[in-house]
């Protein structure tokens, strides 16, 4: 059984993974995609690989790393990690841009304790009508303070200090 850290850190990264890398990705470009760290054997035995496996230093992935060594080029086996993203929202009509508003419109993001609602809200007014180029900016961000809302509504997270 995961903590809810874990837990729900697993729930954000399947759901960025499967919806903006994965579904919307491949569907802009009409291909199928497969994503096999995802299958549910793997990240139950993934759960359970000790974290210094995982992570050594700040270099992530060094199990899969070691396990993929004699098969990687120097430059691949040593790279960092680096974003991978969709396509932006079309428009205003986009079903992403309905899931940003319903989202900060809501009671649970009222409720998360990191991000100001009022300044938030501002932002995505002043981004819903900007240029493209600098909806493309700002997209990222509200991917993030959307997938922290939605993990901290789901997983019941508190501030409160015990």
């Amino acid at each position: 059984m995961l903590n809810p850290t874990a837990a729900a850190i697993l729930a954000r990264d399947e759901r960025v993974i499967l919806t903006f890398l994965g579904d919307r990705m491949e569907m802009s470009h009409s291909i199928e995609g497969r994503v096999p760290f995802l299958d549910h054997h793997v990240a139950e035995y993934a759960a359970h690989v000790p974290i210094d496996m995982k992570i050594r230093g700040i270099r992530e992935k060094h199990v899969l790393r070691e396990a993929t060594k004699d098969c990687l080029i120097d430059a691949v086996y040593h790279r960092e990690k680096h974003p991978f993203t969709t396509p932006p929202a079309k428009n205003s009509e986009d079903p992403m841009m309905q899931f940003f508003r319903d989202t900060l419109a809501s009671r649970a993001f009222d409720a998360q304790p990191i991000y100001d609602p009022l300044k938030v809200r501002s932002l995505a007014d002043v981004w819903r009508t900007a240029a493209a180029d600098q909806r493309i900016a700002v997209e990222g961000i509200m991917n993030r303070i959307v997938s922290t809302t939605v993990m901290h509504d789901r997983f019941r997270m508190s501030t409160e200090v015990r």
